[in-house]
């Protein structure tokens, strides 16, 4: 009889422990599920960053270059306004 109860007690401890294994099981799933839908988040938000810092980029050069340009045609302008007139001044 002793043993009928045991067997019984065991039996319902390892349902237990099996109901329980499965319940973490799912949970670690949902995790992982969780887990992988965040990583391709990350990457597309890491592309589009990625992609509006090329733009970003982009824009800074062409301005830096337009203002270099720039720089350069007024210091041209510069010159020929000092010759002119040191020529006025003679």
């Amino acid at each position: 009889m002793k043993v009928k109860i045991f067997i019984v007690i065991l039996a319902i401890s390892l349902i237990g422990i099996g109901g329980y294994s499965i319940s973490q099981y799912s949970k670690i799933n949902t995790l992982l599920s969780e887990n992988k839908k965040l990583e391709e988040q990350i990457k597309k938000d890491t592309q589009a960053f990625t992609s509006e810092q090329n733009k970003s980029d982009v824009a800074f050069k062409e301005l830096y270059d337009a203002t270099t340009l720039e720089i350069k045609e007024l210091k041209a302008t510069q010159k020929n306004n000092k010759k002119t007139l040191n020529l006025l001044t003679k």
